[in-house]
């Protein structure tokens, strides 16, 4: 019986995921924050209310919110991460289990659920998604006193993760994530603008 229990949950899970895949919006422009809130309404919510709520939450930005999510997955609900390849040609599963809007880590979303209480929370989600991206910003403001207005910052310990940043800081961040992060930090102040001039800021 427990076992049955077991599939029709992991059955009622995959036909969600499966939905919200499918009707996820289609962003055409992914550098437009005027853009990104128009066309992100679907069954599953209105993104600019979703944005606009853990923003308010977790007191980030809603344009360095944006600007991790363009940066991680370009607005796509089941992007994963960089496939690998035995002997170069041959595909061989993922480097990370990275995955979703956020590109959260199955580890760190396992994390994020235990801390909030967001225990059906779904990586393909966007509202989810945008509630894990301000959480991990606040909780990398909190823990390594980053002003939780610094995109450039914020990002580096997204991507490098809580303690590696604390261990070493920006200067212990590739050049190449470092360009990364700059440009998230341009996009940023993009996204900012844009929003201010059709009305959502």
């Amino acid at each position: 019986m427990k076992y049955l229990n077991k599939t029709k949950i992991s059955l009622v899970f995959i036909i969600l995921t499966f939905l919200t895949s499918c009707t996820s919006p289609h962003i055409t422009n992914t550098g437009n924050a005027c853009t990104i809130f128009a066309q992100g309404h679907s069954f599953f919510g209105d993104w600019y209310q979703q944005t606009k709520t853990a923003s308010d939450k977790y007191k980030i930005d809603m344009p360095i919110l944006l600007a991790t999510i363009k940066a991680e997955s370009s607005f796509r609900s089941t992007a994963f991460s960089k496939r690998q390849y035995l002997l170069g040609i041959i595909p061989w599963g993922h480097i990370s289990s990275a995955f979703g809007y956020a590109q959260a880590l199955d580890g760190t979303w396992r994390l994020y659920k235990l801390r909030t209480g967001n225990v059906a929370a779904s990586r393909s989600s966007f509202g989810d998604a945008i509630d894990f991206i301000a959480w991990y910003h606040r909780t990398s403001a909190m823990k390594a006193g980053i002003n939780p207005h610094n995109a450039y910052e914020l990002y580096l310990s997204y991507h490098m993760g809580w303690s590696a940043f604390a261990k070493s800081g920006p200067q212990g961040a590739s050049p190449k994530l470092r360009q990364l992060a700059h440009n998230v930090a341009i996009q940023a102040n993009i996204y900012a603008q844009q929003l201010r001039s059709c009305g959502y800021m």
